[in-house]
């Protein structure tokens, strides 16, 4: 009788993450991963013009957002993931697209947005595996504010067990720096928390991350050239 063979120590993880379309047959390789908690949203056209030049589409709750994986048995074949919609309101007019992989450690897989609706509206999507939860947050920042140290957001797994904190840094128009932050749970359409980091005054004014990772609850971005600037929430 055959054994299954044991899982590999290590393995490669694909850069692009594609949209399954509606309809779409799933190969037997793919497996859905069960999330206890799904957050998500979809952009939603009014069907009117609004008369004050607003926007006439709003965001809606979704909570058939699905996230799926192949895994290669046999490194250095890559492990994928995907993405699929179930009972989409918008199937008609959403485009498939190719989202990435930001970043992949501590329990932590953050993706680009690869749900994109008729309007370009951008998002992450953050997989938690430590609490199987999958969740879509809003990219979008204000428009006085610059993703600076990196483009990538860190999670942060909360000491006191209470999910984690996404965390990126930013530079206003006077080139002040700017810790954006949006704990975990929230509901989709929460603006980032911004808060004034205390860091000295020797950090320079161009910083730039080569790695990031998160530590006991601490932030920690790496410049190979300029050494490590670190923020406790």
């Amino acid at each position: 009788m055959a054994t299954a063979r044991p899982a590999p120590s290590w393995g490669l993880l694909d850069s692009v993450v594609r949209l399954h379309k509606v309809g779409e047959r799933t190969e037997p390789d793919w497996a859905v991963i069960e999330c206890s908690e799904t957050r998500a949203y979809v952009t939603l056209y009014n069907g009117h013009d609004r008369p004050d030049g607003a926007s006439p589409f709003r965001l809606s709750p979704f909570d058939g957002l699905e996230l799926l994986v192949r895994v290669a048995d046999d490194p250095p074949y890559p492990t994928a993931l995907s993405i699929r919609l179930h009972g989409d309101p918008d199937k008609d007019v959403r485009r498939g697209t190719i989202g990435g992989v930001l970043l992949a450690d501590g329990g932590f897989v953050v993706l680009s947005s690869c749900l994109p609706d008729a309007r370009g509206s951008s998002s992450y999507i953050v997989f938690d595996a430590a609490n199987a939860s999958l969740a879509m947050i809003r990219a979008n920042l204000s428009l006085t504010f610059l993703l600076s140290v990196t483009y990538t957001p860190l999670p942060i797994r909360r000491t006191d067990g209470g999910g984690y904190v996404l965390a990126l840094l930013a530079s206003d128009a006077n080139r002040k720096d700017v810790v954006c932050l949006m704990p975990s749970p929230l509901p989709f359409d929460q603006p980032w928390q911004l808060k004034s980091p205390l860091f000295p005054p020797e950090k320079p004014t161009w910083f730039n991350a080569d790695e990031e990772f998160s530590s006991q609850g601490r932030a920690f971005w790496v410049s190979l050239g300029r050494g490590v600037l670190f923020c406790d929430h």
